[in-house]
């Protein structure tokens, strides 16, 4: 968490340093192009990192013929996602330079396939090794990274500095395994392996894809309907936006197991702790989003500087979409305490189709402010609209409509009273 924390605050304040030497338009460029290969990307995950990772737990005596066939398996997905990238690259109406900017963040998808040595560092609970890593490879792509700022660098270098974080980032994790007395000589593919780990993982390669398209495709379609400048106006934007979306994420994954703990021994309990839940869910964001929607425009001058003015009221829609990634990511606990996975998936999917086409008709007509307001719809859908048609989850929403609604507070407000009443 700590390290987590600490790449948000050193990667947001270099990557505004880097977007005000840039300027809009190459400020866009780049970010379409981080964009379009993040989406293929899934790709080279396959959706397989917690399957990994129970895997190795289950059966540490075949961890060479998991990490050998996991990394095959990635190595082969990388292979697919940059040739996808590169004739996508081909036919998108987009410069010569993001053409190029695409193909060259993309390679970085092959070096990313060591990756599977984290996963082996999560099962054995040794991910402070993992941390010496990637802490190597921020201080490295920072300080290149500002090299190239007072160097006044083409844009290019921009794009091969991000290719050199995934190559720095594999041979840090390669190190650090072999330091530990591990082999890389020992892996092998078994396709029994490869076939019991796609086998398991496709439910969640599907949700990642749809998470991740759903979370890129505005910028991608932005750059096609639009242009470059427009892409760096919303960037800049949704940077300040998403910038502490993993707080809920942090907050959920602590409070949630005490939250588990009441559901077999006090039904009542459980429900009043999932209510107290969203209820800090929604306060929180709250406490972000108006003070950021008030002040976007002198948030977006004092970090982006003035010629980025125009994403602020992109800014002050967009903010509003952290109450809902919020209860979202809430539920999302929720609903794996349930066994309901699959529906994590059929609410992000739809949450995606609504997406995508309200991009295509609000881009046209409002433009970036036109995809904030896709965005906010979209995550509307996920965080509540799903649950009040699905008669499994509709008790969520009700919990959820009490917090955005403040009633579950007077409640709270009003039972406090009367019990302080009857005392006296």
């Amino acid at each position: 968490m700590v390290e987590r924390i600490l790449r948000l605050g050193v990667s947001f304040t270099v990557g505004i340093y880097v977007a005000r030497y840039l300027g809009v338009e190459a400020f866009g460029s780049i970010s379409f192009a981080q964009s379009l290969v993040g989406i293929v990307s899934i790709l080279s995950v396959l959706g397989m990192n917690d399957i990994v990772v129970k895997a190795l737990v289950d059966n540490p005596k075949s961890k060479n013929k998991i990490m050998g066939s996991a990394f095959v398996l990635r190595l082969a997905g990388a292979s697919i996602a940059i040739c996808l990238v590169a004739i996508l690259a081909v036919f998108l109406d987009i410069s010569l330079m993001e053409k190029w900017l695409v193909i060259i963040i993309s390679v970085g998808l092959l070096f990313q396939s060591i990756n599977v040595i984290d996963l082996y560092f999560q099962s054995m609970v040794k991910s402070r090794f993992v941390v010496q890593a990637q802490f190597v490879q921020l201080v490295i792509s920072t300080l290149v990274k500002l090299l190239l700022v007072l160097n006044q660098a083409d844009l290019i270098w921009f794009g091969a500095v991000l290719l050199v974080d995934s190559i720095v980032l594999a041979i840090a994790l390669g190190k650090i395994y072999l330091v530990q007395g591990e082999s890389f000589i020992h892996w092998r593919f078994k396709l029994d392996t490869a076939k019991s780990l796609l086998r398991d993982a496709w439910p969640l390669l599907l949700s990642g894809a749809a998470i991740l398209i759903y979370m890129k495709i505005d910028q991608v379609m932005i750059r096609n309907m639009l242009d470059a400048s427009a892409v760096g106006y919303y960037s800049a934007a949704v940077k300040i936006s998403e910038a502490w979306y993993f707080v809920p994420v942090v907050i959920c994954t602590s409070l949630f197991p005490a939250i588990l703990k009441s559901k077999a021994l006090a039904p009542i309990e459980y429900q009043q702790r999932l209510q107290r839940l969203y209820d800090a869910m929604v306060w929180m964001a709250v406490g972000i989003t108006l003070p950021v929607s008030f002040f976007a425009d002198s948030l977006i001058r004092v970090t982006f500087g003035d010629e980025f003015s125009a994403a602020a009221p992109v800014l002050q829609i967009h903010i509003w979409a952290a109450v809902f990634v919020s209860l979202g990511v809430a539920s999302s606990k929720w609903m794996v305490a349930e066994n309901y996975q699959k529906k994590i998936l059929y609410r992000t999917s739809y949450g995606l189709l609504i997406n995508i086409v309200l991009n295509y008709f609000l881009i046209r007509r409002y433009g970036i402010n036109g995809a904030a307001v896709a965005t906010l719809v979209s995550q509307i859908v996920v965080g509540l609209g799903y649950d009040m048609f699905d008669r499994d989850v509709r008790s969520q929403a009700v919990l959820k409509l009490k917090s955005i609604f403040f009633i579950s507070v007077f409640q709270q407000l009003n039972r406090l009273l009367m019990t302080k009443r009857d005392r006296v």
